[in-house]
């Protein structure tokens, strides 16, 4: 190896290793016409215990996912970049699309003022962009539990276009959760947050996940016409077609279940169970330590050592419930060993993916 990249490498690591551990930014609070950010739904569901006395608090765990760093993601932002650069003529169609479903909130709300999400220079990466904070929030609370069952599963959903309700007015808007509601909760929540919260059972199906990890982007011609789309990812479709549909839904291995009953609000109410972790666990480790390394340079909200505890059952996940690996079929020649490895995916979809 070159003597000057094996100086950057070490170089790199050291930047990895010798930071000091960063503390992370507050969540924001922000109030739109359609959105809250994180911060609203963190002052009740922050902790949260399950019945063998963990922490399960759904801001704890979201702060330091993917998730929630959608948005600051800078492989992400940098791939945005190099495509508009790459087609400069399709900025408006890849500032979009990019923006639908890593800065969902800006992007909706954007559209229902009749534009299209716009992420770089003077769009929603700029902290002087009105939608800024809302787009930096990523996948937040208030996007996903929005979600309408209208059209969950079907194609008209895929890429983006899940339905929210644009229509109902700010301090009246639905948010859905799994569990039935008692009035005087509902009522409560909706005074602290400005949102009724109702039971959606949808919100635990593998389709709602389906409305952004279902992604088609659009095919160029060597003019640079879009003349189509591409499957960018499906894993959900790819799910659908496993034996795993049957058993197993995307929240069952992403969201697992807490120990026994949780008390979901600093409120009060009965524990409710089963509840699903939001640690949104998946196998992008090395994503995680870029954030966790510039946390102060990417704005991020979660401290060290939670991007600690998430690297951990990210690669916990990959070692022990994503694949195995075995040898077979070895052959020995006088100066060669020959074997055959053999990789048995244990996912209901293509890893790694989207």
């Amino acid at each position: 190896m070159p003597k000057h990249l094996t100086m950057l490498i070490l170089t790199a690591l050291m930047l990895f290793t010798l930071r000091p551990a960063y503390s992370g930014l507050s969540l924001p609070q922000e109030e739109g016409r359609y959105f809250a950010t994180s911060g609203i739904c963190a002052m009740c569901h922050t902790g949260l215990q399950d019945e063998a006395g963990t922490d399960v608090s759904i801001d704890s765990f979201w702060r330091s996912t993917l998730m929630a760093n959608s948005a600051r993601d800078p492989y992400w932002q940098a791939t945005v970049r190099s495509e508009v650069l790459i087609h400069p003529q399709l900025q408006a169609i890849i500032e979009d699309k990019c923006a639908t479903c890593h800065m969902p909130m800006a992007r909706f709300t954007a559209y229902q003022q009749g534009q299209k999400g716009k992420i770089l220079d003077q769009g929603f990466l700029d902290p002087k962009n009105a939608l800024h904070a809302l787009a930096t929030d990523g996948v937040s609370c208030t996007v996903c539990h929005q979600i309408r069952p209208d059209n969950l599963g079907d194609a008209t959903s895929f890429s983006g276009k899940f339905i929210i309700d644009a229509q109902a007015p700010a301090g009246e808007r639905t948010l859905f959760g799994p569990y039935a509601i008692a009035p005087e909760q509902a009522t409560l929540m909706q005074s602290a947050s400005g949102f009724l919260p109702a039971q959606g059972l949808h919100i635990r199906k593998s389709a709602l996940c389906a409305t952004c990890h279902t992604l088609y982007t659009p095919t160029l011609d060597k003019d640079g016409n879009i003349v189509g789309a591409f499957p960018e990812q499906t894993p959900y479709l790819e799910w659908r077609q496993s034996v795993y549909a049957k058993s197993q839904t995307c929240q069952g291995c992403h969201m697992p279940h807490a120990q026994g009953g949780v008390q979901i609000s600093l409120t009060g109410g009965q524990p409710r169970q089963p509840f699903s972790k939001h640690v949104f666990v998946g196998g992008n480790a090395y994503m995680l330590k870029i954030l966790k390394a510039f946390g102060d340079e990417l704005g991020i909200t979660a401290t060290g050592e939670q991007f600690e505890a998430t690297l951990t059952r990210t690669l916990d996940q990959l070692q022990k419930r994503t694949a195995t690996l075995s040898i077979a079929n070895l052959s020995l020649s006088p100066s060669t060993l020959t074997v055959d490895v053999v990789v048995r995916s244990q996912v209901g979809h293509k890893f790694p993916t989207g």
